[in-house]
């Protein structure tokens, strides 16, 4: 039936695409930069700490960028937000809002950081 149409096997091929680039719209994510001071090396998702907030950090720390992303889980909103920070060699991420529902998927904000060491004992 389809080889007879090819207008029909057109649009069926464009229907399948369009609804197969919605799927994708569940995860999206953004890292930006903002200390090129600090140098870093990747630290292994496992090892990157979530903070509820800056204000539950008893250590100094610092910046070394931002991330924004969502999932269609808060499992999986955090965990995306952990690897992207370890790629980037942030020891934490820190959240400024707690993770929330919205349009269907979990979103997160938050910054990337590393602990600031103690400054030496002269």
């Amino acid at each position: 039936m389809l080889s007879s149409s090819p207008r029909l096997a057109s649009v069926l091929t464009l229907a399948l695409v369009a609804s197969s680039s919605l799927l994708g719209c569940a995860y999206k994510s953004s890292y930006r930069q903002t200390n090129f001071d600090v140098e870093t090396q990747p630290v292994p998702q496992a090892e990157v700490k979530v903070v509820k907030s800056k204000d539950d950090l008893t250590s100094a720390y610092t910046e070394i960028g931002t991330y924004v992303g969502r999932a269609p889980t808060v499992k999986e909103a955090i965990d995306v937000a952990k690897n992207q920070c370890g790629r980037e060699g942030a020891e934490l991420y820190v959240l400024n809002v707690e993770p929330y529902e919205s349009a269907g998927a979990w979103k997160v904000d938050g910054a990337c950081a590393v602990f600031t060491a103690a400054p030496a004992a002269e």
